[in-house]
């Protein structure tokens, strides 16, 4: 009896060490997949700031539409809040750059800045990823 509980208890050790190397896995996919977001979002923030009111504009929409919260991380998930966190602040640094280069102010919203100055041809020919809507 005793050799077969031994084979169990392996069995169950087995398993449960199986079950965390797959989340272990699950887990680095998903933290490269934040890492790469919060990267594009930084790069399109820094081109922003030398960029046109239009291209400005553009860069501001495809971070507002770039696999939006909850398409490529759950919602309320610690990962996607820092995502979100991070999309939050290059939106407003967008914005504070429109304002300057347009000297107006169209509020707090990143639409209304896209609805004003983006290019429809730069705008309209771009496909965001996560997201069926293509502009």
């Amino acid at each position: 009896m005793k050799i077969i509980h031994r084979f169990v208890l392996a069995g169950l050790l087995l398993a449960v060490f199986g079950y965390l190397v797959v989340q272990l896995g699950a887990l680095r996919i998903r933290i490269g997949l934040a890492e790469g977001q919060v990267a594009l979002f930084h790069d399109l923030a820094k081109e922003s700031l030398e960029d046109d009111g239009p291209s400005a504009a553009a860069h501001l929409e495809y971070v507002v539409q770039y696999y939006p919260e909850g398409t490529l991380h759950p919602k309320g998930s610690r990962l996607g809040a820092i995502v979100e966190s991070v999309r939050q602040d290059v939106i407003r640094q967008m914005i504070a750059r429109l304002r300057v280069v347009t000297r107006e102010d169209l509020g707090d919203a990143p639409q209304p800045w896209v609805d004003a100055y983006a290019r429809d041809d730069v705008i309209k020919t771009r496909q965001f990823p996560g997201n069926a809507k293509g502009f």
